[in-house]
C-alpha cells in the first residue's frame, strides 16, 4: 500500500486552494453536507460552508474555500436557500427493542439527540401514533403509566432549531397482561477485579436473575467508591483513567426492564499496580513543538539551538519517503550543517530536552504493505534515530496516509514501531499527533477514518509516551458529556477530549467496542499558537489555563467536569515552535508559566 501524507497536517494549509468568484444567485443546499477538513473533494464535489453552496474544480482537502478566494479551486454557487439544514440525529436508548412489561407498569422512554450544525429544539416520543411527551432539555425522556396490554412500537421524532425533523428506529414492546413487575433482580455476586493495571481495574461478577415472569434483567450498575461509573449491558466492567497505586471499592447492582434496582453487591477493594512504563524523563507537565525543516510563511527554518527553552520536547516535521517502506531525512539549510544539527539536537537532549522525528507533512509517504516494507522502515528509522540522535519518533499519518479502518497501515505501524521500540531499547519515545475525528471520532462513527487511529492507540499503548491530538482544523467534536458538539478552542472540548483518552469510551454511539482508557500522563492537548497556524481551533491563554486547571485541580471546569482531578495529566502540543517564534512567543510563554502552577 502507498501510503500519501497530504497538506501540512498539523498546520491545516494546503498551498493550492482556491475560490472563483462569487456569485450572486441563491442556491439550494438540501442534502449537501456541511465542508469537513478530513473530506477529500474531487472536482464537481458540492459542500456548504458559511452558509454557501460551493463546488470543488480540483481534488482538494483541509483547505475551506475561503482560504484563497482568487485560486479559482472552488466555484462558489451562492447562498444556502431555504432547506440546506443538516437534520438532527436521534436514537431510543430505552425501552429496548424486545422487551417485555407486564400490564399497569409505568414504561420510561427516552433518547439521544444530537444537531450537527444547530440545537436539538424538542424531542417527542410516540406511542405509534399517540404522543407521549414533549422534552425540549437533554436528557430527553417521556414517562408511559399505566400501560395497557398489547404490542407497540415506540420512536423518538427529534426536531431541530430550524424545524428540521428526524425519526428514531422503533422499539418494539410488548405488555402483557397480569401483575405489574414490581420485583426487582437478584443482588449480584461474585464480584472480582479480575485483572488490574496502573491505570485500569477489570471487574466481572456473576448474572443476576429476575423473579418469574418479570421484565428480565436489563443491565447492571456499577459503584466505585460510591459514585455510579458504568451501567454495562453485560457482567464485566472495565473502570479506565485511574491513578496508580491507589486502592478503590467496587459494588454492583442489577435493573430490570421495568424499572426496578436491586440492592448493591458485596463491596470488594481492588489497587492498581504502580505507574511503570512511559517515560520517566519528561517533565510532570510539558509544553510540545512542532519545529519546520522547510520555509513557510512563517519564516526561514532556524537551528533547533534557537528552539525556546520553553519547550520540553522538539518534534522535528518531517521524514521523507525513501522508497519501499524506508524513511529518509535531509536538514535544511536554515538549521546549519548536518554536524551543526547533529551538535544542536545532542546540547538539547543534554540539557534535557525530547528531539523526536515526526512522520507526517506535507511531501511525505510510506509504504507498508508487507514485511519487507516493514523491515525498511525498522531499519531505515533506527538509523535516523542513531545517527541524528534523535529520542524516538512521532506518529502524524492520517488520511492522505491512507489510515482507515481495514487499512494494512493499522496493524502493519504497530508492528514496525514494536521492533524499532525493541531496536532503540528502554529510552525509546513514541508520541502521535491525529486529528480528533480519527480519535474521538470513533464516538459518532467507527467505520473509514472515523476513530481509525484507535487500534493503532490500543496496540502501542504500552510504547506510548504521549498523545496529543490535534484539537482544530476539524470543527466541533461529541463526546459522551453532552448532547451537543464541543466547539473549537472551548474549555470543555479540551476537558472532554481528554477525559475520553482518560476514561476510555464506547464507540459508534455507544454501540461499538470499548476504547480504554490511557494513563493520564499519557495525555496532552494540541493547539495552534497563533492566528496564522491554523485554520480554526484558536484558544486564548486563558482558556488553556482554565482546561488545564480543571483537569489537574478540578478548578475554573465548564459544563463538563471530570469525576476526579488527574493530577499527572501531561501538557500541551502547539503546532508550531515556528510560528510561535513569529508571533512574539505569545502562546508558549503564557502556556509554560500556566504549567509550572500544576501540581
Amino acid at each position: 500500500m502507498s501510503i500519501r501524507v497530504a497538506g501540512f497536517l498539523l498546520s491545516g494549509f494546503l498551498l493550492t486552494a482556491g475560490l472563483s468568484p462569487a456569485h450572486a444567485q441563491s442556491a439550494s443546499c438540501a442534502g449537501i453536507a456541511e465542508w469537513n477538513a478530513s473530506t477529500i473533494y474531487n472536482a464537481g464535489s458540492k459542500l456548504v460552508y458559511q452558509g454557501r453552496l460551493y463546488q470543488a474544480t480540483t481534488s482538494i482537502w483541509n483547505t475551506p474555500p475561503t482560504h484563497c478566494p482568487s485560486c479559482g479551486y472552488y466555484q462558489d454557487l451562492g447562498a444556502c436557500s431555504a432547506g440546506g439544514n443538516t437534520p438532527p440525529t436521534v436514537a431510543l436508548t430505552a425501552p429496548a427493542n424486545g422487551a417485555s412489561f407486564a400490564a399497569g407498569a409505568t414504561i420510561a422512554v427516552t433518547a439521544n439527540a444530537a444537531d450537527a450544525n444547530g440545537s436539538v429544539a424538542q424531542v417527542q416520543f410516540f406511542r405509534g401514533g399517540t404522543s407521549l411527551g414533549v422534552d425540549t432539555t437533554a436528557p430527553y425522556s417521556a414517562t408511559w403509566t399505566n400501560a395497557a396490554a398489547g404490542s407497540y412500537a415506540i420512536t423518538a421524532v427529534a426536531t431541530d432549531n430550524d424545524g428540521a425533523s428526524t425519526t428514531s428506529a422503533a422499539a418494539n414492546i410488548t405488555v402483557t397482561t397480569g401483575t405489574p413487575d414490581t420485583t426487582p433482580p437478584s443482588v449480584p455476586a461474585g464480584l472480582v477485579a479480575a485483572s488490574v493495571t496502573s491505570s485500569s481495574i477489570n471487574l466481572s461478577w456473576s448474572a443476576s436473575t429476575d423473579n418469574a415472569g418479570g421484565s428480565g434483567v436489563a443491565g447492571y450498575d456499577v459503584y466505585r467508591n460510591g459514585a455510579l461509573v458504568g451501567s454495562p449491558t453485560g457482567t464485566s466492567f472495565s473502570n479506565t483513567g485511574l491513578a496508580a497505586s491507589t486502592a478503590y471499592t467496587f459494588r454492583v447492582r442489577a435493573r430490570d426492564n421495568a424499572g426496578n434496582a436491586s440492592a448493591q453487591g458485596a463491596q470488594i477493594s481492588a489497587t492498581t499496580s504502580d505507574g511503570g512504563g512511559g517515560d520517566n524523563t519528561l517533565p510532570k507537565h510539558a509544553l510540545v513543538g512542532y519545529w519546520h525543516n522547510f520555509t513557510n510563511p512563517s519564516g526561514p527554518t532556524f537551528p533547533i539551538s534557537q528552539v525556546s527553552n520553553d519547550f520540553d520536547v522538539i518534534v522535528v516535521a518531517f521524514g521523507d519517503d525513501a522508497g519501499n517502506g524506508a524513511v529518509s531525512f535531509t536538514v535544511d539549510p536554515g538549521a546549519g550543517t548536518e554536524a551543526q544539527f547533529k551538535a544542536d539536537v545532542a546540547a538539547a537532549r543534554a540539557r534535557g530536552k525530547k528531539v523526536v522525528l515526526s512522520l507526517g507533512g506535507q511531501n511525505g509517504t510510506v509504504t507498508l504493505n508487507n514485511a519487507t516494507q516493514v523491515a525498511n522502515f525498522v531499519n531505515s528509522m533506527e538509523d535516523l534515530i542513531r545517527y541524528y540522535g534523535f529520542d524516538g519518533v512521532d506518529i502524524d499519518l492520517e488520511s492522505g496516509a491512507g489510515v482507515y479502518h481495514g487499512a494494512a497501515v493499522q496493524t502493519n505501524l504497530v508492528t514496525a514501531v514494536k521492533q524499532l521500540s525493541t531496536r532503540i531499547g528502554p529510552s525509546f519515545y513514541l508520541s502521535m499527533a491525529p486529528e480528533h475525528p480519527y480519535v474521538q471520532g470513533g464516538f459518532v462513527a467507527y467505520s473509514g477514518i472515523w476513530g481509525a487511529y484507535l487500534p493503532i492507540i490500543d496496540g502501542l499503548r504500552q510504547e506510548l509516551d504521549l498523545i496529543h491530538v490535534q484539537y482544530y482544523n476539524n470543527g466541533a467534536m461529541y463526546s459522551p458529556y453532552s448532547q451537543n458538539g464541543l466547539p473549537e478552542g472551548s474549555v470543555d472540548m479540551l476537558v472532554g477530549a481528554s477525559l475520553m483518552l482518560i476514561e476510555g469510551f464506547r464507540t459508534n454511539n455507544n454501540t461499538g467496542v470499548v476504547f480504554n482508557g490511557l494513563r493520564p500522563d499519557q495525555v496532552a492537548f494540541g493547539l495552534p499558537s497563533g492566528p496564522s497556524s491554523a485554520n480554526s481551533g484558536q484558544a486564548s491563554s486563558a482558556t488553556i489555563a482554565n482546561a488545564l486547571n480543571c483537569l489537574t485541580r478540578l478548578q475554573n471546569c465548564g459544563a463538563i467536569r471530570p469525576q476526579q482531578a488527574y493530577p499527572t495529566f501531561r501538557g500541551v502540543m502547539t503546532w508550531s515552535v515556528n510560528w510561535d517564534r513569529r508571533d512574539g512567543f505569545n502562546f508558549s510563554r503564557p502556556v509554560r508559566a500556566t504549567l509550572n502552577t500544576l501540581p
